[in-house]
């Protein structure tokens, strides 16, 4: 899978990147096969268990929410704070905030202004101009053609109050944030189709715990229960085991976790915020 995050942009595809990233891989199914379903809930659902046996099938669901700040350097403070909706289309999400004068240790306004773009869904969800969430969010590393930088965020409804959207990505190991994924399994492996054919990728599953914890597999959709609500979770998990000879200097072994949480009642919780809009944008 192609996990390339550039100048802001994050890359979701199907094969990873001849010549850079890894090999073209194919979904699998045990150390080969074709392509996984569709949506469905995979194997994790609401309290799942990890599978029997050592079959893995990745799906056509993969993580893809990402935020970064619309500067140049992007967003450079761990944020946690008051946003307000700017732009609002199918296409992308930009919020506006006010960052503070101490470095991000509280929310008090005074260093300006910046916005943040969040972008994933597709179509992404309508919010009215000037509604007002609470976003929390860590600074943006420095871009580069390689493995994205670790990154996390999410979009409350008011300080505490309920998720709407969130997602993260590390190196391959334990997240934390928005929800904690952990116990990870490996499922299935393959060969680099590309610049390191002796080298070999892993899949993973992982616990993703909610309210009580649920096995996902990477690439199927799953379901958990967090603070009582539904949320539909998307989990990437995949790491390299590199051996020479490898063909291309600017090669880099996959080595992530993703995650991403969504709302079932998403179009719920955003109509909620049309009484919580900013008056001089009424």
């Amino acid at each position: 899978m192609l996990r390339l995050m550039m100048v802001g942009t994050l890359v979701v595809a199907l094969g990873v990147a001849a010549g850079c990233g890894g090999g073209s891989l194919t979904a699998a199914s045990g150390s080969g096969g074709s392509s996984g379903g569709g949506a469905g809930t995979g194997t994790g659902g609401v309290g799942g268990s990890p599978p029997d046996g050592g079959t893995c099938r990745l799906g056509t669901d993969p993580p893809r929410l990402w935020a970064r700040g619309m500067d140049p350097l992007g967003l450079s403070v761990d944020y946690d704070g008051p946003a307000v909706v700017a732009v609002s289309t199918e296409d992308g999400l930009t919020l506006s905030i006010s960052l503070p004068t101490d470095g991000g240790t509280t929310t008090d306004a005074g260093a300006g202004t910046t916005t943040v773009r969040i972008n994933g869904m597709m179509p992404m969800p309508l919010f009215s101009v000037g509604a007002r969430v609470w976003l929390t969010k860590s600074k943006d590393g420095m871009q580069w053609f390689g493995p994205p930088p670790p990154s996390s965020f999410t979009v409350r409804d008011g300080k505490g109050g309920p998720l709407l959207f969130g997602a993260a990505i590390g190196r391959y190991g334990p997240l934390s944030f928005p929800v904690q994924v952990d116990q990870l399994v490996d499922l299935c492996s393959q060969r680099d189709q590309g610049c390191a054919p002796n080298s070999t990728i892993s899949f993973a599953g992982a616990i993703v715990t909610g309210d009580k914890p649920a096995f996902i597999e990477s690439d199927q959709l799953g379901l958990i229960l967090l603070d009582g609500g539904l949320y539909e979770v998307r989990l990437y998990a995949a790491h390299e085991a590199v051996l020479q000879p490898v063909s291309c200097t600017d090669f880099f072994g996959v080595d992530e976790v993703q995650v991403d949480v969504r709302s079932t009642k998403l179009a719920d919780l955003i109509a909620a915020l049309q009484a919580n809009v900013s008056p001089d944008t009424r």
